[in-house]
């Protein structure tokens, strides 16, 4: 029977969809059991599957953790022991399969040198062990307290332990920074802490990359309207510039060509044609036109 149950579960894990729940160390769970239901077994993923109950003769199971409430199977304080496949069977196949992962529970903190913190989880003192790894070590950490006494200080030296499972820091330094998992006899991870010390350099740096952040784009915006207002100005001078030599240009130009002959000259052009003198205005034959000022002007100017 225990081999028919064993290749079913496998059969179910790898061809049915099933639901799939966390839970925090600590925390209770309850799956329901049909009407109908004859078997509910639990798989951890090895080559074993234990039966919890049965329809004929209820628990079969002698954890005190485990109990009955109406139509439900209850497992109380649950811990990393009771990840697995839990399977309600009717007759010879599944009715209904749950996935269970329990993870411990999390907490963050983030200090300066000299802060004091505490954190604790509800253990027997007598099954209180703390287990330490220093912040950037890879490797398994360290037992720093077993059963509720402490074993050795030798990274953080400003910690204490109280009961029932109260870890307690005094005045910590950088040499606190790490992880701290307070585990159950067993070896359950019941609660996980992450915490970090920062030295005041630290903190320096992270100001002034705050204060740099925020100048940098004012900065920018005011060299920014500084060249624009110099090319501005520049442009202005230089058209200044151009309109200024234009109009002395034209200055000379008109002051050329309007210019009326003088006496003198307007006396002798009688004297070649032969008639009476007569001075030139805007309507006096002959016209005499001006070359060499059309491409400046466009058509050429009579006078």
């Amino acid at each position: 029977m225990l081999a028919v149950l064993l290749l079913c579960a496998a059969v179910c894990r790898l061809g049915s969809s099933r639901d799939s729940e966390t839970v925090l160390y600590g925390e209770r769970f309850r799956i329901r059991l049909s009407r109908t239901a004859q078997d509910l077994t639990f798989w951890p993923g090895l080559d074993v599957v234990y039966i919890l109950w049965t329809s004929e003769d209820g628990l079969a199971s002698l954890d005190p953790r485990h109990s009955l409430d109406g139509g439900y199977f209850v497992i109380n304080q649950m811990t990393q022991l009771d990840t697995g496949q839990y399977n309600v069977w009717e007759k010879n196949y599944s009715v209904s399969s749950v996935d269970i992962s329990v993870v411990a529970n999390q907490q963050t903190y983030d200090l300066t040198p000299g802060d004091s913190v505490n954190f604790q989880y509800d253990l027997p003192f007598t099954s209180c062990n703390v287990f330490f790894t220093p912040e950037g070590y890879l490797r398994k950490g360290a037992e720093i307290v077993r059963r509720g006494r402490v074993q050795y200080r030798r990274n953080c030296r400003a910690f204490s332990i109280s009961q029932p499972c109260k870890f307690n820091i005094e005045g910590g330094d950088t040499s606190c920074s790490g992880t701290y998992e307070i585990k159950d006899d067993k070896e359950n991870t019941a609660l996980q802490v992450t915490l970090t010390v920062r030295d005041h350099s630290d903190l320096d740096s992270y100001g002034l990359v705050g204060i740099a952040a925020f100048i940098s784009p004012a900065l920018c915006f005011c060299l920014k309207c500084c060249c624009c207002r110099k090319s501005g100005l520049k442009k202005d001078s230089s058209d200044s510039e151009g309109s200024d030599a234009d109009s002395t240009q034209m200055q000379i130009l008109n002051s050329h060509h309007s210019q009326p002959p003088s006496y003198e000259e307007a006396m002798a052009l009688t004297e070649e044609t032969s008639g009476s003198p007569h001075f030139f205005t805007s309507t006096a034959e002959p016209r005499v036109g001006v070359m060499g000022v059309q491409n400046c002007h466009g058509p050429h100017v009579d006078i």
